[in-house]
């Protein structure tokens, strides 16, 4: 099955929200001090990549019955402090942290402090209140390690942490939502026609030729979608090709010469790969009336996959 997308595409999140049930117990916080106002749990759902994630608040430690309560959800790769309340020094000791952005629409990456909520104005009943999501790991950017997903409740008004004795995150179980990975190609490739003089600078410098093609090995074929994260510089057309075992799967997308290392990431079918060798291709794009062909590097592609 061949596919057409762009390799800018991402598929959007799914998201499921949210039942009720009778009773809820606030559970201790491991300090056993004071309790956690959230309980965060996850389950690796299939090999598509998709996590569900279940929460319950508890309100009968805290004053937050009808507050308006800015909720940030969190994606920690490979973090220190996990199962339980954290610092937001514990959240930065580990990888990169992605937010979940309004509504769960997308992801920023945290640089410092909290921006935008995942869920602005929330007031909550006067009991308690659980329910679901279901997480699309590689449409949220949070498919290259292991994880784990925190929440930060803050008053709107005040920006104030809900919870006060220095632990204000509430972190989930681990989850890794891809197990294996594998380097697409081993170093830099230079796609192109011809070596000019402002290519002295780049990493290589002299093109290998219009069309570059390398192996790969896989141990077993992948069981659902493939996460392929690419790197590319200076792309002048956007018909650039490029095939994985004969079958188109996209262009790069142009940046118009620019010298700068651009990353992106697409979902992939697994029909497209199978065990044993696997071949990549890179072509270069000519668009008349020039009669020069494209020239560009590509590295670092990588796949994800179960």
């Amino acid at each position: 099955m061949k596919q057409t997308h762009t390799l800018l595409l991402m598929a959007a999140l799914v998201v499921a929200h949210c039942c009720r049930s009778a009773t809820l117990v606030a559970q201790p916080s491991e300090s056993g001090s004071v309790p956690d106002y959230v309980v965060i749990t996850t389950t690796e759902m299939n090999s598509d990549g998709l996590v569900g994630l279940t929460y319950r608040c508890a309100l009968e430690a805290y004053n937050y019955d009808g507050a308006p309560l800015n909720i940030y959800l969190l994606a920690i790769e490979n973090p220190v402090a996990y199962d339980g309340a954290c610092s937001m020094d514990d959240v930065n000791a580990g990888g990169s942290v992605r937010v979940f952005g309004p509504n769960m629409s997308s992801t920023y990456l945290l640089t410092g402090s909290l921006e935008t909520p995942t869920f602005g104005g929330i007031a909550f009943p006067s009991a308690f209140e659980e329910g679901s999501l279901v997480i699309n790991t590689a449409a949220a950017g949070i498919y290259q390690g292991s994880y784990a997903i925190a929440a930060v409740f803050t008053y709107q008004g005040t920006g104030e942490y809900l919870r006060t004795d220095g632990l204000p995150v509430q972190v989930s179980n681990i989850f890794t939502p891809f197990q294996y990975h594998m380097k697409l190609l081993k170093s830099t490739l230079h796609v192109g026609d011809g070596y000019d003089p402002y290519m002295a600078t780049w990493e290589v410098t002299h093109p290998e030729g219009i069309r570059v093609e390398r192996a790969f090995y896989l141990d077993h074929a992948p069981t659902g979608p493939v996460v392929l994260r690419v790197g590319y510089w200076a792309t002048l057309y956007d018909n650039n090709p490029v095939y994985i075992n004969g079958e188109f799967v996209g262009y790069l997308p142009a940046m118009h010469n620019y010298n700068i290392w651009a990353w992106s990431q697409v979902r992939l079918s697994p029909s497209l790969f199978h065990a044993g060798e696997n071949t990549i291709v890179f072509k270069s794009g000519l668009r008349p009336p020039s009669t020069h062909y494209d020239n560009y590097m590509v590295k670092g592609w990588e796949i994800f996959y179960n």
